[in-house]
């Protein structure tokens, strides 16, 4: 079994449940969070349970875990009273943490003290993480309040990192660079933006939320939690690769 903690409205996450239905995929939306169920004992001294798409299950059938909240927020429990949404909210975050941290099946990413997904980086913090891991970074001025939308380059690119791995068609140097900030933020699954795909192309920005319906990746994380899926990953980078050189 593999969970995809999510909101009930991430596409990407639900397509790529929908994808892996055959793995038992199933997503753990915040309503997943507050229905009774859940069991969790320090130590293990007990059983280990949990909620996955309304039903009760083992913990000890969870392969892997893909997260993606950084936070539960009071507005994520519309079914809590209003005036107990902050106070649980609070609470299922500390569980989430704890839970999360001690499972010994493969999480992406685990959490941090004070995010879910374990890097709660703002634009200025991935900025600082990205010169220090040597990335090429353009004239940057900040204003405020920020404007309403950003202008990207038209030729701006975005890669997924997977443990170590680069998928996208870039210079092999914006590969390497994009792994370095994924090693140096510790988290597992990263999305990295350069201006263009070629060598020299400047740091544009970094997220937690890769889109993971992409086939390439989708089988390097599937093979992350099932290795018998390891075969299915390299077919769709070769796939990719010959894409790439056509």
């Amino acid at each position: 079994m593999i969970l995809v903690l999510a909101h009930g409205r991430d596409l990407p996450a639900r397509g790529w449940v929908d994808a892996w239905r055959g793995h038992d995929a199933r997503m753990v939306t915040p309503a997943d969070l507050s229905r009774p169920g859940w069991q969790h004992y320090v130590g293990d001294s007990g059983p280990e349970l949990a909620v996955a798409s309304g039903q009760t299950i083992s913990v000890s059938e969870i392969r892997g875990v893909v997260t993606r909240i950084p936070w539960l927020m009071p507005d994520d429990l519309p079914h809590v009273a209003d005036d107990d949404r902050g106070y649980v909210a609070s609470e299922i975050n500390a569980f989430l943490v704890a839970w999360l941290c001690e499972l010994r099946c493969p999480v992406i990413n685990r959490p941090a003290t004070n995010s879910l997904m374990g890097a709660p980086h703002s634009a200025e913090g991935w900025l600082v993480l990205a010169a220090r891991a040597g990335l090429t970074l353009s004239c940057t001025r900040r204003t405020f309040p920020a404007p309403a939308e950003t202008a990207w380059p038209t030729d701006a690119i975005t890669v997924s990192v997977l443990g170590g791995r680069c998928f996208g068609d870039v210079d092999p140097e914006l590969a390497n660079q994009a792994c370095r900030l994924a090693a140096l933020a510790d988290v597992e699954m990263l999305a990295v933006m350069f201006s263009h795909r070629a060598a020299g192309a400047t740091f544009q920005g970094a997220h937690l939320w890769p889109d993971i319906s992409l086939p390439e990746l989708s089988g390097a994380l599937l093979s992350r939690f099932v290795p018998a899926a390891a075969g299915l990953a390299t077919l769709y980078l070769a796939a990719s690769t010959v894409r790439g050189r056509a």
